[in-house]
């Protein structure tokens, strides 16, 4: 390909990407399946794109977007909301988990005959839905602010049960203590990465705001993601739970004003108030810029890579059974939590949020990452990441399209009123 014809590859996919968001907003398709569509249609098919070749950058291309992500999602976040909602959204997320990966691990080690570690790994790949996915189809749902917070957390910490569940089972297959692997990864991990993100963001917000005041400051936003992906890497160093951190660093950045006031009874004066808020949007802006490019392309190149060959009868028909795992266990999830009075769902909002099963980014990632580790059987990770994201995928919008008007047509209906 010449490096004319690749730029023009480049341009053409984030058109396609915005045509699929837009196309999103009235069919309620993710953008996701019409891109990875792509990624096939590129690589498997036409041969454009040499498949082979883009699964050696797969490890270094899915931590740039998971950081992304996870970024985005703790700058999305309100902290007063969030403090009221963490207890719902935890037990919500933590009862998907377990549900949906430790089932899936269970048959996958019985029935496909993976040793444990390797079974664990794909439980926890698959037993998450991608915040990539459920956050923006979380804003045109028309939930309530309590129920939409309690969501938005569901879907960060799920992200980060699967990083942490993938991070045990590959240690496990080293040999080291599966207990101490626990109790490093969440106990340790999260102290480590929630205290760090919280120091580095604290520091990072005042020197924003007071680089901003003198007019010395210029790419602010490109920069503070580059701290974003250096608290990544340093965090990871220190054994604490890189994903938390990255989180709780973009919370922190979105909410200084309400954590100075609660930890430590300050009040920020009204002039840094106001470049508080103009530095939180500027990040906001270049924040959703960057994921959509980065995205774009991750989920081209997710159907670029996959292989084929690993499909059988056996495969696909394991890769769908699970898929329907991921239904069935959100579902159970949400009536559970429903039923102990945490989750405030009023008329019909139950199938609404039991749909919100999606895969995504993470299980692509996650995939990708337990195949370098070389887990006994994980060369076919991918191809059960992709089957099961784009099942889960289009049975979310079939459960829509079943069970309620739908967000996409409440808007359009909206803006033709």
């Amino acid at each position: 390909m010449t490096p004319s014809a690749f730029l023009w590859l480049l341009g053409a996919l984030l058109v396609l990407s915005y045509a699929a968001d837009v196309l999103f907003q009235r069919t309620r398709v993710p953008a996701a399946v019409l891109l990875i569509a792509f990624g096939v249609l590129l690589g498997p098919v036409l041969k454009v794109l040499p498949g082979a070749e883009f699964v050696r950058a797969a490890p270094y291309f899915g931590g740039l977007a998971l950081v992304t992500i996870l970024f985005e999602g703790g700058m999305g976040l309100d902290l007063d909301e969030s403090i009221r909602g963490v207890a719902a959204g935890a037990l919500l997320a933590v009862l998907s988990f377990v549900l949906t990966g430790g089932t899936i691990a269970l048959l996958a080690h019985g029935l496909l005959g993976l040793p444990g570690p390797s079974a664990v790994a794909l439980g926890s790949l698959l037993g998450v839905p991608s915040s990539a996915v459920v956050l923006p189809v979380l804003g045109t749902l028309g939930l309530g602010e309590e129920l939409r917070t309690r969501l938005v957390l569901d879907a960060a910490m799920a992200d980060v049960l699967g990083i942490l569940g993938v991070e045990i089972a590959i240690g496990a297959m080293g040999g080291a203590s599966v207990p101490s692997l626990v109790l490093r990864s969440t106990v340790v991990g999260f102290a480590v990465g929630a205290a760090v993100a919280v120091g580095v963001g604290l520091v990072w917000s005042r020197y924003l705001r007071w680089a901003s005041g003198t007019g010395g400051l210029r790419l602010g936003e490109a920069l503070t993601f580059g701290v974003a992906l250096l608290l990544d890497g340093s965090v990871s160093a220190m054994g604490g739970a890189a994903a938390v951190a990255v989180v709780a660093f973009g919370i922190v950045l979105s909410n200084e004003p309400v954590l100075l006031k609660r930890a430590f009874r300050r009040e920020m004066p009204e002039q840094d108030v106001r470049s508080f808020e103009e530095m939180r949007e500027a990040i906001h802006r270049f924040m959703r810029q960057t994921t959509f490019v980065v995205l774009t392309f991750f989920f081209v190149f997710l159907g670029v890579v996959v292989e084929w060959k690993g499909i059988t009868l056996k495969t696909g028909g394991a890769a769908l059974a699970f898929a329907g795992i991921c239904v069935l266990g959100r579902r159970a999830a949400v009536v559970a939590v429903n039923r102990v009075g945490l989750l405030p769902l009023g008329p019909g909002e139950t199938n609404d949020v039991a749909a919100l099963f999606p895969r995504g980014l993470v299980t692509a990632v996650l995939a990708f990452e337990v195949m370098g580790a070389g887990l006994p059987g994980s060369e076919t990770f991918t191809l059960f990441a992709f089957v099961v994201l784009v099942a889960t995928n289009l049975a979310m919008v079939f459960s829509f399209q079943a069970t309620r008007r739908g967000p996409a047509t409440a808007t359009v209906d909206a803006s033709v009123a």
